[in-house]
């Protein structure tokens, strides 16, 4: 869902319900990603700090 942007392909939606998922759980899934993008970009321009007890998973970009 993410790498397509949104643009999954019906035989991907097929194969997710016929793992045994639902219709509102494929919507579910989209929250969820409004839902982390939103938080993500708001902490971006809050500049909100890393809680402490992450600290030692700081990501940071690797040099090329």
């Amino acid at each position: 869902m993410v790498k397509k942007r949104g643009w999954v392909e019906d035989n991907e939606i097929k194969a997710f319900l016929e793992a045994g998922y639902s219709k509102q759980q494929v919507l579910e899934v989209i929250l969820g990603i409004a839902i982390k993008v939103m938080h993500n970009y708001t902490n971006h321009i809050a500049q909100t700090p890393l809680d402490r007890q992450f600290q030692p998973h700081v990501w940071s970009k690797p040099i090329p």
